[in-house]
Protein backbone atom coordinates (compact mmCIF):
# COMPACT_ATOMS: atom_id res chain seq x y z
CA UNK A 1 0.00 0.00 0.00
CA UNK A 2 1.44 3.40 -1.03
CA UNK A 3 1.45 6.48 1.18
CA UNK A 4 -1.33 8.18 -0.82
CA UNK A 5 -3.60 5.22 -0.16
CA UNK A 6 -2.72 5.26 3.54
CA UNK A 7 -3.39 8.99 3.73
CA UNK A 8 -6.86 8.45 2.31
CA UNK A 9 -7.60 5.38 4.43
CA UNK A 10 -6.57 6.87 7.77
CA UNK A 11 -7.16 10.59 7.26
CA UNK A 12 -3.64 11.58 8.26
CA UNK A 13 -1.53 13.78 5.98
CA UNK A 14 1.59 12.41 4.31
CA UNK A 15 3.61 14.95 6.28
CA UNK A 16 2.33 13.58 9.59
CA UNK A 17 2.79 9.98 8.48
CA UNK A 18 6.45 10.70 7.74
CA UNK A 19 6.77 12.54 11.06
CA UNK A 20 5.55 9.47 12.96
CA UNK A 21 8.05 7.39 11.04
CA UNK A 22 10.86 9.78 12.03
CA UNK A 23 9.72 9.48 15.63
CA UNK A 24 10.00 5.71 15.41
CA UNK A 25 6.29 5.04 15.88
CA UNK A 26 5.94 3.43 12.46
CA UNK A 27 8.39 1.34 10.41
CA UNK A 28 7.02 0.46 6.97
CA UNK A 29 9.00 -1.85 4.77
CA UNK A 30 10.57 -0.74 1.50
CA UNK A 31 9.85 -2.21 -1.91
CA UNK A 32 12.61 -3.12 -4.37
CA UNK A 33 12.47 0.35 -5.93
CA UNK A 34 12.88 2.04 -2.52
CA UNK A 35 9.31 3.19 -2.02
CA UNK A 36 7.59 2.70 1.32
CA UNK A 37 5.23 -0.26 1.31
CA UNK A 38 2.58 0.01 4.05
CA UNK A 39 0.67 -2.99 5.39
CA UNK A 40 -2.74 -3.28 7.03
CA UNK A 41 -0.89 -3.52 10.33
CA UNK A 42 0.75 -0.14 9.62
CA UNK A 43 -2.69 1.32 8.92
CA UNK A 44 -3.95 -0.02 12.26
CA UNK A 45 -0.96 1.53 14.06
CA UNK A 46 -1.65 4.89 12.43
CA UNK A 47 -5.33 4.69 13.39
CA UNK A 48 -4.27 4.07 16.99
CA UNK A 49 -1.83 6.98 16.87
CA UNK A 50 -4.51 9.23 15.40
CA UNK A 51 -6.92 8.36 18.22
CA UNK A 52 -4.30 8.88 20.91
CA UNK A 53 -3.23 12.23 19.44
CA UNK A 54 -6.88 13.33 19.38
CA UNK A 55 -6.83 12.65 23.11
CA UNK A 56 -3.70 14.83 23.26
CA UNK A 57 -1.49 11.95 24.38
CA UNK A 58 2.17 13.05 23.96
CA UNK A 59 4.39 11.33 21.39
CA UNK A 60 6.71 10.05 24.11
CA UNK A 61 3.85 8.29 25.90
CA UNK A 62 2.64 6.75 22.63
CA UNK A 63 6.16 5.41 22.16
CA UNK A 64 6.07 3.89 25.66
CA UNK A 65 2.69 2.35 24.94
CA UNK A 66 4.16 0.69 21.85
CA UNK A 67 7.17 -0.66 23.75
CA UNK A 68 4.99 -1.88 26.64
CA UNK A 69 6.70 0.25 29.30
CA UNK A 70 3.38 2.04 29.89
CA UNK A 71 -0.06 0.46 30.03
CA UNK A 72 -3.05 2.07 28.36
CA UNK A 73 -4.86 2.18 31.71
CA UNK A 74 -2.03 4.09 33.41
CA UNK A 75 -1.65 6.39 30.40
CA UNK A 76 -5.33 7.33 30.39
CA UNK A 77 -5.41 7.76 34.17
CA UNK A 78 -2.47 10.18 34.02
CA UNK A 79 -4.01 11.98 31.09
CA UNK A 80 -7.30 12.40 32.94
CA UNK A 81 -5.45 14.15 35.77
CA UNK A 82 -3.83 16.51 33.25
CA UNK A 83 -7.17 17.24 31.59
CA UNK A 84 -8.84 17.97 34.91
CA UNK A 85 -6.04 20.41 35.77
CA UNK A 86 -6.38 22.10 32.39
CA UNK A 87 -10.13 22.32 32.84
CA UNK A 88 -9.70 24.11 36.16
CA UNK A 89 -7.17 26.49 34.60
CA UNK A 90 -9.49 27.23 31.66
CA UNK A 91 -12.40 27.90 33.99
CA UNK A 92 -10.24 30.31 36.01
CA UNK A 93 -9.05 32.05 32.81
CA UNK A 94 -12.61 32.32 31.50
CA UNK A 95 -13.77 33.87 34.79
CA UNK A 96 -10.83 36.30 34.72
CA UNK A 97 -11.67 37.42 31.16
CA UNK A 98 -15.32 37.92 32.11
CA UNK A 99 -14.30 40.04 35.10
CA UNK A 100 -11.69 42.06 33.20
CA UNK A 101 -13.98 42.91 30.27
CA UNK A 102 -16.82 43.82 32.63
CA UNK A 103 -14.52 46.15 34.56
CA UNK A 104 -13.30 47.78 31.34
CA UNK A 105 -16.91 48.27 30.20
CA UNK A 106 -17.78 50.00 33.49
CA UNK A 107 -14.74 52.28 33.13
CA UNK A 108 -15.83 53.30 29.62
CA UNK A 109 -19.37 53.94 30.80
CA UNK A 110 -18.05 56.09 33.67
CA UNK A 111 -15.92 58.02 31.16
CA UNK A 112 -19.06 59.07 29.30
CA UNK A 113 -19.31 56.53 26.50
CA UNK A 114 -22.87 56.09 25.26
CA UNK A 115 -22.34 52.72 23.58
CA UNK A 116 -19.74 49.97 23.39
CA UNK A 117 -18.32 47.93 20.52
CA UNK A 118 -15.88 45.02 20.29
CA UNK A 119 -13.94 44.55 17.08
CA UNK A 120 -13.06 40.92 17.84
CA UNK A 121 -15.64 38.38 16.71
CA UNK A 122 -14.56 35.62 19.10
CA UNK A 123 -14.60 37.99 22.10
CA UNK A 124 -18.38 38.21 21.74
CA UNK A 125 -18.42 35.01 23.76
CA UNK A 126 -18.12 37.42 26.70
CA UNK A 127 -20.89 39.75 25.52
CA UNK A 128 -23.45 38.63 28.15
CA UNK A 129 -21.08 39.56 31.00
CA UNK A 130 -20.45 42.98 29.47
CA UNK A 131 -24.13 43.69 28.97
CA UNK A 132 -24.87 42.72 32.56
CA UNK A 133 -22.13 45.05 33.84
CA UNK A 134 -23.31 48.32 32.24
CA UNK A 135 -26.42 50.27 31.37
CA UNK A 136 -25.27 51.41 27.92
CA UNK A 137 -25.79 49.25 24.83
CA UNK A 138 -23.18 46.90 23.43
CA UNK A 139 -23.29 46.89 19.64
CA UNK A 140 -23.08 43.15 19.06
CA UNK A 141 -21.19 42.53 15.82
CA UNK A 142 -22.40 38.95 15.13
CA UNK A 143 -25.99 39.92 15.95
CA UNK A 144 -25.89 42.95 13.65
CA UNK A 145 -24.24 40.97 10.86
CA UNK A 146 -26.69 38.08 10.90
CA UNK A 147 -29.57 40.54 10.90
CA UNK A 148 -28.00 42.30 7.91
CA UNK A 149 -27.74 38.96 6.11
CA UNK A 150 -31.37 38.18 6.90
CA UNK A 151 -32.46 41.59 5.63
CA UNK A 152 -30.55 40.90 2.40
CA UNK A 153 -32.55 37.71 1.95
CA UNK A 154 -29.74 35.28 2.72
CA UNK A 155 -31.18 31.85 3.48
CA UNK A 156 -27.99 29.91 4.22
CA UNK A 157 -25.04 31.84 5.63
CA UNK A 158 -21.43 30.63 5.52
CA UNK A 159 -19.50 31.48 8.67
CA UNK A 160 -15.92 32.33 7.77
CA UNK A 161 -13.55 33.02 10.65
CA UNK A 162 -11.10 31.40 13.02
CA UNK A 163 -11.58 27.93 14.44
CA UNK A 164 -11.90 29.60 17.85
CA UNK A 165 -14.83 31.71 16.69
CA UNK A 166 -16.52 28.62 15.29
CA UNK A 167 -16.06 26.73 18.55
CA UNK A 168 -17.33 29.72 20.57
CA UNK A 169 -20.56 29.58 18.56
CA UNK A 170 -20.97 33.37 18.53
CA UNK A 171 -22.59 33.32 15.09
CA UNK A 172 -24.36 29.96 15.26
CA UNK A 173 -26.44 31.02 18.27
CA UNK A 174 -27.55 34.24 16.58
CA UNK A 175 -28.40 32.43 13.35
CA UNK A 176 -30.59 30.03 15.31
CA UNK A 177 -32.40 32.92 17.00
CA UNK A 178 -32.93 34.75 13.69
CA UNK A 179 -34.01 31.66 11.80
CA UNK A 180 -31.09 31.81 9.36
CA UNK A 181 -29.52 28.50 8.36
CA UNK A 182 -25.74 28.55 8.69
CA UNK A 183 -22.79 26.52 7.47
CA UNK A 184 -19.62 25.98 9.49
CA UNK A 185 -16.60 25.16 7.30
CA UNK A 186 -15.46 21.56 7.17
CA UNK A 187 -11.98 20.68 8.39
CA UNK A 188 -10.30 21.17 5.01
CA UNK A 189 -11.91 24.55 4.41
CA UNK A 190 -11.17 25.68 7.96
CA UNK A 191 -7.52 24.74 7.44
CA UNK A 192 -7.42 27.01 4.37
CA UNK A 193 -8.97 29.84 6.39
CA UNK A 194 -6.39 29.30 9.14
CA UNK A 195 -3.60 29.60 6.58
CA UNK A 196 -5.10 32.81 5.16
CA UNK A 197 -5.66 34.40 8.56
CA UNK A 198 -2.59 33.40 10.54
CA UNK A 199 0.12 32.49 8.05
CA UNK A 200 -0.61 35.18 5.48
CA UNK A 201 -2.66 38.22 6.55
CA UNK A 202 -1.40 38.37 10.15
CA UNK A 203 2.10 38.04 8.72
CA UNK A 204 1.57 41.14 6.58
CA UNK A 205 0.86 39.36 3.31
CA UNK A 206 -2.09 40.35 1.10
CA UNK A 207 -3.63 36.87 1.17
CA UNK A 208 -3.68 34.23 -1.55
CA UNK A 209 -6.61 34.90 -3.91
CA UNK A 210 -6.56 31.32 -5.19
CA UNK A 211 -6.84 29.99 -1.65
CA UNK A 212 -9.67 32.38 -0.84
CA UNK A 213 -11.45 31.34 -4.05
CA UNK A 214 -11.36 27.71 -2.85
CA UNK A 215 -12.97 28.77 0.44
CA UNK A 216 -15.67 30.67 -1.48
CA UNK A 217 -16.26 27.68 -3.75
CA UNK A 218 -16.69 25.40 -0.73
CA UNK A 219 -19.26 27.80 0.75
CA UNK A 220 -21.24 27.93 -2.48
CA UNK A 221 -21.00 24.16 -2.91
CA UNK A 222 -22.55 23.85 0.56
CA UNK A 223 -25.59 25.76 -0.72
CA UNK A 224 -24.78 29.11 0.86
CA UNK A 225 -26.11 32.28 -0.75
CA UNK A 226 -24.11 34.57 1.52
CA UNK A 227 -20.99 34.48 3.67
CA UNK A 228 -19.93 36.51 6.68
CA UNK A 229 -16.34 37.67 6.93
CA UNK A 230 -16.27 36.99 10.64
CA UNK A 231 -12.63 37.78 11.37
CA UNK A 232 -10.69 41.05 11.43
CA UNK A 233 -8.07 39.62 9.07
CA UNK A 234 -10.75 38.73 6.53
CA UNK A 235 -11.92 42.35 6.67
CA UNK A 236 -8.32 43.31 5.88
CA UNK A 237 -8.38 40.83 2.98
CA UNK A 238 -11.49 42.57 1.63
CA UNK A 239 -9.69 45.91 1.73
CA UNK A 240 -6.99 44.50 -0.52
CA UNK A 241 -9.17 42.40 -2.82
CA UNK A 242 -12.56 43.57 -4.15
CA UNK A 243 -15.23 41.02 -3.25
CA UNK A 244 -18.72 40.23 -4.49
CA UNK A 245 -21.69 41.28 -2.30
CA UNK A 246 -22.01 37.57 -1.48
CA UNK A 247 -19.54 38.42 1.29
CA UNK A 248 -20.80 40.47 4.24
CA UNK A 249 -18.03 42.20 6.17
CA UNK A 250 -18.86 42.03 9.89
CA UNK A 251 -16.44 44.86 10.63
CA UNK A 252 -18.13 47.16 8.13
CA UNK A 253 -21.53 46.34 9.62
CA UNK A 254 -20.22 47.20 13.10
CA UNK A 255 -18.63 50.46 11.95
CA UNK A 256 -21.87 51.60 10.33
CA UNK A 257 -23.78 50.73 13.51
CA UNK A 258 -21.28 52.73 15.60
CA UNK A 259 -21.65 55.80 13.38
CA UNK A 260 -25.45 55.61 13.52
CA UNK A 261 -25.49 54.97 17.29
CA UNK A 262 -23.44 58.12 17.80
CA UNK A 263 -26.00 60.17 15.87
CA UNK A 264 -23.95 60.73 12.73
CA UNK A 265 -25.10 60.15 9.13
CA UNK A 266 -23.53 57.47 6.99
CA UNK A 267 -21.75 58.75 3.89
CA UNK A 268 -20.68 57.06 0.68
CA UNK A 269 -17.02 56.18 0.25
CA UNK A 270 -15.06 58.74 -1.73
CA UNK A 271 -13.93 57.53 -5.15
Amino acid sequence: MKINQVEQAVGISKKNIRFYEQEGLLSPSRSANGYRDYTEEDVTVLQQIKLLRKLDIPIEEIRRLQTGSLTLEDCLRRHLIVLERRSRNLEATNAFCHRLLAEDARLLEAAGCTCLAMTCNTAHHFAPAIREAVGIPLLHMPDLTVRRAKKMGVRRLALLGTAGAMKAGVYQDICALEGVDCWVPDRETQAMLTTLIYDQIKAGQPGDETLFAKVAAAARAAGCDGAVLGCTELSVYRERHPLHRFFIDAMEVLVEACVSACGKPLTEDKP
